[in-house]
């Protein structure tokens, strides 16, 4: 396994506008039928300090995958300026 972080991605960053935000949840709902639960995978901080509310909560294994700090993230770790490493699958 490899123990280095993954190198900072030299690309400019910005944040997505609402609209491409709901035309990127409309994408990644575009199967579900109204009425139907959604149900999501969480871990690190979305077990401890979900940013939505949930009705139900199932304790789940995700055999074959592992958790490793490879992820940049601009956002929710560091900024712009300084991206900050986050866990990903």
């Amino acid at each position: 396994m490899n123990s280095q972080p993954p190198a900072i991605p030299s690309m400019p960053f910005r944040l997505w506008t609402p609209e491409e935000r709901r035309a990127s949840l409309d994408d990644a709902l575009k199967h579900w039928r109204q009425g139907e639960d959604v149900w999501v995978y969480g871990y690190g901080s979305l077990i401890w300090r979900p940013d939505f509310e949930y009705r139900e909560r199932r304790l789940a294994t995700l055999r074959g995958h592992h958790r490793a700090l490879c992820l940049w993230s601009r956002v929710n770790r560091g900024t712009p300026e300084c991206p900050g490493l986050v866990f990903g699958l």
